[in-house]
């Protein structure tokens, strides 16, 4: 600009200038707008689709004269597999002790799993090696002692997920060698939560927030059941299930953020959405 210019020199440059950082900012608006309503475009299409395709589970309670009637498509679902994991996002919730007691129940009245092996505590599982001694542990049971009987696995996310080297914890688990190992008589069955309260290890109570939008809790919550199933094994993706084949946030012991797969990472979650802290036994 040339010096001396006035002040009718100047404005249709400013009004020029003006406009066009309008439109830019329109623009930047325009795609802001275009994104998001694209995510809750997909969202919307996931709880649709989850809706349509997950297992309402009636109750997590146990009971002398309970049918499994809610239970039955287990059957189809794990098949004649041998081998089935259950894990849980925290160890303390009260509502994963009760439904891992009544699906063990199931499985062993009604599927004929008779062998349990559980996770056992810190001090032990860091002597026996933490994650390659785990699954040498399970492989001796399966292979050697009981290779010919159904055994069920209890233990956390972490240890039983396929491919948690693949995850932001980039530790190999016991998961992962025993899904290469026994891939074919494996069904591993994720536990997840979406509210309400849990206990840490040394039995501190803390609160669970309703996970964020988008996140794999947050569609389940959406379908509607208090308590449901999703079997991942037996999907092909389409837009409605993208969410199981895609990265997706998800929560460790429901407060801390986890990107992964779920397809990838077990063969089906049991979701459940209110939970409480267990009642401990005092010795």
């Amino acid at each position: 600009m040339a010096l001396g210019a006035t002040k009718q020199d100047i404005l249709p440059l400013v009004l020029k200038r003006s406009a066009a950082v309008k439109r830019l900012s329109l623009t930047i608006l325009g795609v802001t707008l275009s994104v998001a309503t694209l995510a809750q475009s997909d969202t919307a299409v996931w709880v649709v689709w989850t809706r349509s395709h997950h297992f309402p589970i009636a109750s997590i309670v146990s009971a002398s004269d309970d049918d499994y009637a809610d239970l039955q498509f287990l059957k189809a679902v794990v098949g004649d597999r041998r081998l089935v994991q259950l894990g849980e996002s925290g160890h303390g919730v009260a509502e994963f002790d009760s439904a891992k007691v009544r699906l063990i129940k199931f499985f062993h009245e009604q599927m004929g799993f008779d062998v349990m092996a559980f996770e056992s505590s810190i001090y032990e599982c860091f002597a026996a090696n933490t994650v390659a001694g785990m699954a040498d542990n399970l492989s001796v049971l399966a292979r050697d002692l009981y290779p010919d009987r159904k055994i069920l696995i209890w233990a956390h996310n972490f240890h039983i997920r396929h491919a948690n080297e693949s995850t932001a914890l980039v530790q190999r688990t016991m998961g992962g060698f025993i899904a290469e190992r026994f891939r074919p008589e494996l069904y591993t069955i994720g536990l997840y939560m979406n509210q309400g309260t849990a206990a840490q290890n040394d039995r501190t109570i803390y609160v669970i927030r309703p996970a964020a939008s988008g996140s794999m809790e947050w569609i389940l919550a959406s379908v509607g059941p208090a308590v449901l199933f999703v079997d991942f094994l037996h999907q092909t993706a389409e837009p409605g299930n993208a969410w199981m084949f895609q990265p997706i946030v998800t929560r460790e012991w429901g407060v801390s953020s986890l990107r992964l797969v779920p397809h990838d990472q077990y063969d089906g979650v049991l979701f459940i959405d209110r939970v409480k802290s267990p009642n401990y036994v005092r010795f």
